[in-house]
Protein backbone atom coordinates (compact mmCIF):
# COMPACT_ATOMS: atom_id res chain seq x y z
CA UNK A 1 0.00 0.00 0.00
CA UNK A 2 1.24 3.02 -1.17
CA UNK A 3 1.31 6.29 1.53
CA UNK A 4 0.96 9.23 0.94
CA UNK A 5 0.88 12.60 1.55
CA UNK A 6 -1.67 15.14 2.78
CA UNK A 7 -0.38 17.55 0.57
CA UNK A 8 -0.58 14.86 -2.72
CA UNK A 9 -3.61 13.52 -1.76
CA UNK A 10 -4.93 17.12 -1.67
CA UNK A 11 -3.81 17.44 -5.28
CA UNK A 12 -4.81 14.34 -6.87
CA UNK A 13 -8.09 14.86 -5.09
CA UNK A 14 -8.52 18.04 -7.03
CA UNK A 15 -7.52 16.54 -9.82
CA UNK A 16 -4.78 19.54 -10.36
CA UNK A 17 -1.81 17.47 -9.95
CA UNK A 18 1.47 16.73 -12.06
CA UNK A 19 3.22 13.56 -12.40
CA UNK A 20 7.49 13.64 -13.04
CA UNK A 21 9.97 10.92 -13.01
CA UNK A 22 12.98 11.26 -11.49
CA UNK A 23 16.12 9.53 -12.55
CA UNK A 24 19.39 9.37 -10.40
CA UNK A 25 22.42 7.66 -11.76
CA UNK A 26 25.77 6.86 -9.23
CA UNK A 27 28.39 7.54 -11.62
CA UNK A 28 31.96 7.47 -10.32
CA UNK A 29 32.18 11.32 -10.67
CA UNK A 30 29.48 12.03 -9.38
CA UNK A 31 25.02 11.60 -8.79
CA UNK A 32 23.61 12.12 -12.49
CA UNK A 33 19.88 13.23 -12.18
CA UNK A 34 17.39 13.80 -14.75
CA UNK A 35 13.57 14.63 -14.45
CA UNK A 36 10.70 15.33 -16.80
CA UNK A 37 10.84 18.53 -16.35
CA UNK A 38 11.06 22.04 -18.02
CA UNK A 39 13.15 23.24 -14.94
CA UNK A 40 16.28 21.61 -12.76
CA UNK A 41 15.26 20.64 -9.66
CA UNK A 42 17.28 19.73 -6.73
CA UNK A 43 15.78 17.04 -3.99
CA UNK A 44 17.96 15.50 -1.75
CA UNK A 45 21.14 17.03 -2.37
CA UNK A 46 21.07 16.10 -6.17
CA UNK A 47 20.60 18.60 -8.97
CA UNK A 48 18.01 16.63 -11.85
CA UNK A 49 18.58 18.43 -14.77
CA UNK A 50 15.79 19.01 -17.03
CA UNK A 51 14.68 16.67 -19.48
CA UNK A 52 10.73 17.64 -20.58
CA UNK A 53 9.80 14.90 -22.73
CA UNK A 54 12.91 12.69 -22.63
CA UNK A 55 12.09 9.94 -20.52
CA UNK A 56 10.62 6.98 -20.66
CA UNK A 57 9.79 4.23 -17.93
CA UNK A 58 8.64 0.68 -19.38
CA UNK A 59 6.51 -1.20 -17.05
CA UNK A 60 7.81 -2.59 -13.59
CA UNK A 61 7.61 -6.00 -13.14
CA UNK A 62 6.71 -7.89 -9.91
CA UNK A 63 6.79 -11.52 -8.18
CA UNK A 64 7.24 -13.01 -5.53
CA UNK A 65 9.72 -15.86 -6.75
CA UNK A 66 12.51 -13.51 -5.85
CA UNK A 67 13.91 -13.03 -9.50
CA UNK A 68 15.48 -9.71 -9.95
CA UNK A 69 13.33 -7.91 -12.36
CA UNK A 70 14.34 -5.70 -15.23
CA UNK A 71 13.27 -2.58 -16.65
CA UNK A 72 13.96 -0.09 -19.66
CA UNK A 73 14.60 3.45 -19.66
CA UNK A 74 14.73 5.54 -22.13
CA UNK A 75 16.19 9.12 -22.73
CA UNK A 76 15.76 9.83 -25.71
CA UNK A 77 16.28 14.06 -27.49
CA UNK A 78 18.68 14.19 -24.88
CA UNK A 79 21.53 17.49 -26.32
CA UNK A 80 24.90 16.23 -26.59
CA UNK A 81 26.15 17.84 -23.19
CA UNK A 82 24.05 15.16 -21.64
CA UNK A 83 24.55 11.96 -23.38
CA UNK A 84 28.26 12.67 -23.41
CA UNK A 85 27.68 12.88 -19.85
CA UNK A 86 26.64 9.47 -19.56
CA UNK A 87 28.45 7.82 -22.59
CA UNK A 88 31.96 9.40 -21.09
CA UNK A 89 31.54 7.37 -17.98
CA UNK A 90 31.87 3.87 -16.42
CA UNK A 91 28.21 3.11 -16.59
CA UNK A 92 27.85 -0.35 -16.59
CA UNK A 93 27.27 -1.65 -13.08
CA UNK A 94 25.72 1.92 -12.09
CA UNK A 95 23.34 2.53 -9.27
CA UNK A 96 20.14 3.50 -10.86
CA UNK A 97 17.45 4.60 -9.07
CA UNK A 98 13.92 5.80 -10.49
CA UNK A 99 11.21 8.09 -8.42
CA UNK A 100 7.82 9.15 -9.44
CA UNK A 101 6.82 12.87 -7.96
CA UNK A 102 3.38 14.30 -7.24
CA UNK A 103 3.70 17.80 -8.15
CA UNK A 104 0.57 20.05 -6.63
CA UNK A 105 -0.90 22.94 -9.03
CA UNK A 106 1.52 25.15 -8.09
CA UNK A 107 4.62 22.80 -8.92
CA UNK A 108 5.46 22.28 -5.64
CA UNK A 109 6.86 18.64 -4.62
CA UNK A 110 3.75 16.68 -2.87
CA UNK A 111 5.42 13.61 -2.90
CA UNK A 112 8.10 11.20 -4.32
CA UNK A 113 8.19 7.49 -3.77
CA UNK A 114 10.83 5.32 -5.18
CA UNK A 115 9.88 3.20 -7.48
CA UNK A 116 13.01 0.87 -8.66
CA UNK A 117 16.52 0.55 -7.61
CA UNK A 118 19.12 -1.37 -9.18
CA UNK A 119 22.42 -1.40 -11.76
CA UNK A 120 22.22 -0.14 -15.54
CA UNK A 121 23.41 -3.82 -17.10
CA UNK A 122 23.07 -2.01 -20.79
CA UNK A 123 23.60 1.30 -22.79
CA UNK A 124 21.59 1.39 -26.05
CA UNK A 125 22.10 4.16 -28.45
CA UNK A 126 19.60 4.59 -31.05
CA UNK A 127 19.97 7.29 -34.03
CA UNK A 128 17.11 7.93 -35.98
CA UNK A 129 17.76 10.25 -39.18
CA UNK A 130 14.51 12.95 -38.67
CA UNK A 131 11.35 11.67 -40.10
CA UNK A 132 12.34 7.97 -39.74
Amino acid sequence: MRVLSLAAQAALASGRFGRRVLVTIDMPAGVFGLWDDIDDLSYEGVTYGRAAGAIRVGAFGSGGDNVARSITVELSGLNPTIVSQIENEAWHQRPITIREAILTVDRELAHVETMFAGFIDQLVRRDKVSGV
